[in-house]
């Protein structure tokens, strides 16, 4: 990082970084909803992982200790949390959700449904 010192001079060490990334948190969501995009009629639901460490790393990991858990995809399993959202046809986001790992993919659907308009098509 010294070599680039120039390009950015009010540069905060990375603990100061750690200490006010929970002031940046609220500001974030606020300008994630003003991106969320319009249901057209057609929406479709997934979630995806989101490791916060290695499987090894599990029992010695304390940062989202009481926050995280463990869980298992259609792949392997993982610590960490599952994203839950809703995007319309052309991509858009319209609803999401963070859920710790262990949370069934299905539970959250009703939360994130409850503002969308349409009809629901069933196998």
């Amino acid at each position: 990082m010294k070599h680039d010192a120039g390009a950015f001079p009010r540069l905060v060490s990375y603990q100061r970084f750690v200490e006010l990334m929970p002031l940046a948190l609220a500001p974030l969501c606020g300008y994630l909803r003003t991106r969320f995009g319009q249901c057209s009629g057609i929406s479709f639901v997934d979630s995806t992982s989101l490791k916060v460490c290695h499987n090894r790393r599990i029992h010695s990991h304390k940062v989202f200790a009481g926050y995280a858990n463990r869980g298992k995809t259609s792949v392997d399993w993982f610590f960490g949390f599952k994203l839950h959202f809703v995007i319309n046809d052309c991509g858009e986001l319209l609803s999401l959700r963070l859920t710790p790992g262990k949370t069934d993919d299905r539970r959250p659907v009703p939360e994130l449904v409850k503002e969308l308009k349409g009809r629901a098509l069933r196998r």
